[in-house]
């Protein structure tokens, strides 16, 4: 793995992490941008390439399937 894919791969990593971790507040891509220290462009570019979708797609998904998870508990 080159060191920009291993510096991605580890950026989209962090990224996966912190949406999961702070869901609750539906960070924009600006506030998950800024708590990762790269500029929306790159975040935006390097999460779609190696996730397939975007940050707020992902947000989505996530906050989809809790929605499900909860449901289905009832």
């Amino acid at each position: 793995m080159s060191t920009r894919n291993s510096e991605s791969y580890h950026l989209v990593a962090a990224a996966i992490d912190y949406l999961r971790t702070h869901q609750d507040a539906q960070p924009s891509l600006g506030e998950l941008a800024k708590a990762l220290g790269v500029s929306e462009s790159t975040l935006q570019r390097r999460f779609s390439e190696w996730a397939g979708v975007s940050p707020k797609r992902f947000l989505q998904i996530l906050t989809l399937n809790r929605a499900r998870a909860a449901l289905t508990r009832q």
